[in-house]
């Protein structure tokens, strides 16, 4: 579950992508396409409010995208 400070939201994921945050309320936070041999993830909230730990999701989610822009 992520923080949320909007009222937009997807109403429909496309094919080829999850689900993978939500608001308590179910409004979709983020989506990550399905295919692994692509790294693609949307993400409505706001993770720089986020605790951002090292353990954290918005921590593992930075890393990840820090890692993949490397490349």
């Amino acid at each position: 579950m992520v923080n949320s400070f909007h009222h937009q939201g997807v109403a429909r994921v496309a094919s080829g992508f999850s689900v993978t945050a939500t608001t308590s309320e179910g409004l979709v936070e983020a989506i990550e396409v399905d295919d692994p041999g692509q790294w693609i993830v949307g993400v409505q909230g706001h993770p720089e409010v986020m605790d951002q730990g090292e353990g954290s999701p918005m921590g593992r989610l930075f890393k990840a995208f820090v890692a993949v822009a490397a490349r």
